[in-house]
């Protein structure tokens, strides 16, 4: 019986906590109220193309040893300092479709990228993660968690928290008007 009940007091911390949320007919969560993002306070600075590329797109993937099937992820940067993260299996598609999805906020400063996306976690919370990052000619190297610096330096950062991220432009690429 204490397990039982502890296993409920755990159920209802978590569903109480977090993000309202809902669901759209893509699958994808969306924040109830967009003033959640902290980061939407930076959407009106301006970066020019040569800091981020938003008629591009940064794209990474790797191919899943068991199946033999590549997965892809990607940022797409939007105008007002909003971008979305899509990933997908097989051939990359669809790059002007956020509505499937995750959406956010970036800002850059001191030439280090921020972002911040809504998430759902455990399938019944949302949250906004951030990621650092930095651009590098046309790479775009990210980190889940604040990197660790030496004067300003990303050099003790372990490859294997790092993302890299490749700068290409599709021939489908077209302007998109967020709604968020």
């Amino acid at each position: 019986m204490k397990t039982i009940s502890s296993l409920l007091c755990f159920v209802l911390i978590i569903s109480c906590t977090g993000i309202k949320h809902y669901t759209n007919t893509q699958g994808m969560p969306r924040p109830k109220n967009n003033n959640v993002f902290t980061y939407k306070k930076y959407a009106d600075l301006v970066y020019p193309d040569s800091i981020v590329d938003t008629n591009a797109i940064y794209y990474s993937s790797h191919i899943d040893s068991l199946t033999n099937t590549q997965h892809y992820q990607y940022y797409r940067f939007l105008d007002h300092g909003r971008l979305f993260l899509k990933s997908g299996k097989g051939e990359l598609s669809n790059v002007n479709n956020y509505e499937d999805a995750f959406i956010g906020y970036y800002y850059i400063k001191n030439q280090q990228l921020r972002t911040e996306l809504f998430e759902e976690t455990y399938g019944i919370r949302g949250s906004l993660v951030k990621t650092f990052g930095y651009f590098s000619n046309d790479t775009l190297f990210t980190f889940v968690q604040t990197p660790e610096t030496f004067f300003n330096s990303y050099q003790f950062v372990a490859e294997s928290q790092t993302v890299v991220w490749q700068k290409i432009k599709p021939d489908t690429l077209v302007s998109v008007s967020p709604n968020w």
